[in-house]
């Protein structure tokens, strides 16, 4: 019985862990884009690109679920965890909050939200006045279409812009999505 606790405490660490979701700045007077509006997605919405070079190799999908959005990770190996983030609410300017496997509360701000020659993809800020640290990197991403194949000119762009808005240097390094629907989990 001690070894299956165990085991089941050591999945479940490893399962959290793998999408470093905690690794937010503390939450500042960012102004997000006026134009966004709040939407379920019709798609299945992926996280496109990142700002974390250490999560460029596990492909993601997003799933919006009755006010819930899930995160699908899959590893090089092809197993998979899903992340779940609850009590979507909507904030002002372009934000919104949600609640994290953890617990905690974490700010999403759209900065941009782009029209259909980059896919209808948006820019989109994480914080935490919670767990959020001073000193490391805004984490930043791109949610979009994952079926649709974007220009490097759109990835440019969004670097570019984050980086003038958080007043820091932003990467965005695109990431592969294996969206097909043998792995979405309903």
């Amino acid at each position: 019985m001690f070894l299956k606790c165990t085991l089941f405490l050591c999945l479940a660490l490893s399962t959290v862990s793998g999408f470093d979701y905690q690794a937010v700045t503390k939450c500042s007077d960012i102004q997000g884009d006026p134009d966004f509006t709040f939407s379920q997605p019709r798609d299945v919405i992926g996280i496109i690109a990142t700002s974390s070079k250490d999560d460029i190799d596990i492909d993601r999908c997003v799933i919006y679920i009755r006010g819930s959005y899930y995160i699908t990770s899959f590893k090089k190996d092809w197993s998979y965890r899903v992340v779940q983030f609850k009590q979507f609410k909507k904030l002002s300017n372009a934000a919104f909050s949600q609640v994290g496997p953890d617990g905690n509360t974490y700010r999403v701000t759209v900065l941009k939200s782009y029209g259909p020659e980059c896919g209808n993809m948006t820019l989109r800020y994480r914080c935490s006045d919670t767990v959020g640290q001073d000193g490391i990197p805004p984490q930043v991403y791109i949610h979009g279409d994952v079926f649709t194949k974007l220009c490097n000119k759109c990835f440019k762009d969004a670097a570019t812009y984050a980086s003038q808005v958080l007043q820091k240097d932003v990467t965005l390094y695109p990431l592969k999505n294996r969206c097909d629907e043998e792995f979405l989990i309903w």
